[in-house]
This record gives C-alpha cells, sequence and structure tokens, in this order.
C-alpha cells in the first residue's frame, strides 16, 4: 500500500500552515496526529485515549495505564458534554448538557 500525504500538505500550503501549526490545529473537523519522526509519542497518546474509553491496552514504554486516573471531555455539536473518568477499571460517565432549553437534553 502506498500512502502519499500531497492533499495533507496542499491544504497546509493553501490555509498558509505549517506542520507545527497542524498539530495545533485541533476543532471540530476530522484530527490528524502525524509526524515523519518516529517515537515522538503518537502511539503512546492514541493508547492513552483508548484506555480512556474503556479498552485495555498495553503499557508503553513502562507506562502502565492502569495505574493512572484519565479523565476525557467530548463535546457534541451543542456544547453538551460527555465526561469519562477512568480509575483502573471503573468508568463513570457524566453528561452535561449546555442547550438551554432542558428537553434537548
Amino acid at each position: 500500500m502506498i500512502i502519499s500525504y500531497k492533499k495533507l500538505w496542499k491544504l497546509l500550503i493553501d490555509k498558509n500552515m505549517n506542520k507545527g501549526d497542524l498539530t495545533k490545529a485541533f476543532g471540530e473537523a476530522v484530527n490528524v496526529i502525524f509526524s515523519k519522526k518516529n517515537s515522538v509519542g503518537k502511539t503512546t497518546l492514541l493508547r492513552l485515549i483508548m484506555h480512556s474509553l474503556g479498552y485495555s491496552v498495553p503499557s508503553t514504554r513502562g507506562i502502565c495505564f492502569s495505574d493512572y486516573e484519565t479523565v476525557l471531555t467530548i463535546a457534541d455539536s451543542n456544547n453538551n458534554n460527555f465526561v469519562l473518568t477512568r480509575n483502573k477499571d471503573y468508568i463513570d460517565v457524566s453528561y452535561k448538557c449546555e442547550t438551554k432549553q432542558s428537553s434537548h437534553c
């Protein structure tokens, strides 16, 4: 399988961005974690997110994810927040509604 990043680089140029800007530009669209270098923490970050969501993931470089409490906040398009707090095998899910009309919560 051949992977080409030409469209990504074109998009960066069109938006007057560089690779550093890309890592800071998380928002409501598709987000990319990218680096041509290995060993810069991408896998660890993704494993931590997967652990926060409840998945069992292997330790990375001596980091045992189950030793840490994680808090992951997911916002929907109406600014309502789902907060997942994981401590070992216990996961607490809370929902905070920001919508003014309670019938939408």
